[in-house]
């Protein structure tokens, strides 16, 4: 009993040498406030991404088009890759970009410098960005192999006790994947910052967010996901209010043409979101940021 109250009592004072909680929402509020205009320039670069998705909802077709027509015209086929191209390639890369800009707006730097140093990290950034991407993947991967393997060995030898196994496998895969991914994403999700903040490169950088968080991977997953439960609180709220107000507005304004209605529903879904985004996106670095300086100091 005595040494399980001295191990508790370590563990106290081990989860009290992290920043907590209350000061990663309080500081990050804190300097989000001081430096607002700064990070907006930063975080605003994602309009981009908005006007794109103006322009291809413009020429997309219409809900009627895409229901009863075979074929699109060329404007309508423009329309559906801008589109693609800006939810899956433009967006991510925005995102990045931005990322680097605010993380080294954070560590001092004013908005030019930090967007001139966001070119120069953006490829490294990137890289290391999909080396953790594909990590996640891969925990999928392992989760669900095992049973999608024996099953096609079922396919060929037809023995009972293989599809029993890969049924029980099965029920597991889901829990072995959120286990896999919750583990590498809080080991690994520093190796971003720690190119942005610290130009560390390559392999070193997960090598280096493996080595903060390692010993301390629940009192890290509680300052990881908390302030981002919080801000994106706020911002699913101010989506809500705001979509409620536009639907309203659309309603009254266009009355029963329903493919009209779709794609101004459409278009606000699209865009208010990133401009959410826009808002809350600095609040997510910066307590992420100030989480790392913690650790590094440790």
């Amino acid at each position: 009993m005595k040494k399980f109250g001295g191990l508790f009592v370590l563990f106290c004072n081990h989860m009290a040498k992290l920043i907590s909680v209350g000061q990663l929402i309080d500081e990050s509020w804190e300097l989000y406030k001081e430096r607002f205009t700064e990070f907006m320039s930063i975080s605003g670069w994602l309009l981009i991404a908005a006007i794109l998705e103006v322009i291809s909802l413009a020429f997309y077709p219409s809900a009627t088009t895409l229901a009863y027509s075979a074929s699109l015209s060329f404007a309508e086929k423009f329309g559906v890759i801008l589109f693609a191209l800006t939810q899956y390639v433009v967006t991510p890369l925005l995102m990045v970009f931005i990322f680097v800009g605010l993380v080294r707006l954070i560590r001092g730097a004013n908005v030019k410098k930090a967007l001139t140093e966001s070119k120069q990290l953006f490829t490294a950034t990137l890289f290391i960005s999909i080396l953790v991407f594909l990590m996640i993947i891969l925990a999928q991967v392992i989760g669900f192999a095992p049973s999608i393997l024996l099953s096609l060995l079922y396919t060929v030898v037809h023995i009972s006790a293989i599809i029993t196994l890969a049924n029980i496998l099965l029920i597991l895969a889901p829990f072995v994947a959120l286990v896999l991914t919750a583990l590498w994403l809080v080991y690994y999700i520093f190796a971003p910052f720690s190119t942005a903040f610290d130009k560390i490169k390559g392999k070193q950088a997960l090598h280096t967010s493996r080595e903060l968080v390692k010993g301390k991977f629940w009192s890290v997953l509680i300052r990881l996901a908390v302030p981002k439960i919080v801000f994106i609180l706020i911002g699913v709220f101010a989506v809500s209010v705001i979509a409620y107000i536009v639907q309203i507005v659309i309603v009254g304004s266009i009355g029963l043409n329903i493919d009209l209605h779709l794609r101004v529903t459409t278009l606000t879904q699209s865009i208010i979101p990133i401009l959410i985004a826009i808002l809350i996106n600095p609040l997510v670095v910066t307590a992420d940021v100030l989480l790392y300086q913690s650790l590094k100091s440790k």
